[in-house]
Formats: structure tokens, C-alpha cells, sequence
């Protein structure tokens, strides 16, 4: 309906543009991504439980707790088909 409004070459260079305005794509090692993100997460939590009345220490159960979660992105990242398992 509205197809005749603009010319059909108006689209011709939008995705040069588009590809040449984008960020590279960055490859990471999925163990220094899940390292940073174990460490932010550590010493995350022990800053944000510093100074808050009433509260536990972190465990080592705790500390376990928030390793996982960067060894499964970590994991997953690796060898995706055996993590989905």
C-alpha cells in the first residue's frame, strides 16, 4: 500500500552502514569472563555485607554458592551441548 512513498534504492547502503557503525565483536576466554565475574560477585558481597547490622559472615558453603555460577557460564560458554545436557 504504502510501497510507492519512497524509491526502491533508498534501503541500497543501510547495511554497510549499519555493520561499519557496529562495535567489533569481542572474544573473550570464557575462563577470564567467568573469573572476572567470580570476583566482582566475591568481593561484591563481602562489601555490601560490611557494616550491615545483624548479619552472618559468608561461609564456605556461601562462597561455593557464588563460584558456581560463574563456572556454569564458564562451562556453558566452553562446551555448550554438555552443559544444556
Amino acid at each position: 500500500m504504502q510501497s510507492g512513498l519512497r524509491r526502491r534504492d533508498d534501503d541500497a547502503g543501510a547495511a554497510r552502514v549499519y555493520r561499519s557503525a557496529r562495535a567489533p565483536d569481542l572474544e573473550v576466554d570464557p575462563a577470564a569472563r567467568g573469573s572476572g565475574i567470580a570476583a566482582f560477585q566475591i568481593v561484591g558481597s563481602f562489601g555490601a555485607a560490611d557494616n550491615q547490622p545483624e548479619r552472618k559472615a559468608l561461609d564456605v558453603a556461601a562462597l561455593l554458592l557464588l563460584f558456581a555460577g560463574p563456572v556454569a557460564l564458564a562451562w556453558r560458554d566452553r562446551i555448550p551441548l554438555v552443559a544444556l545436557g
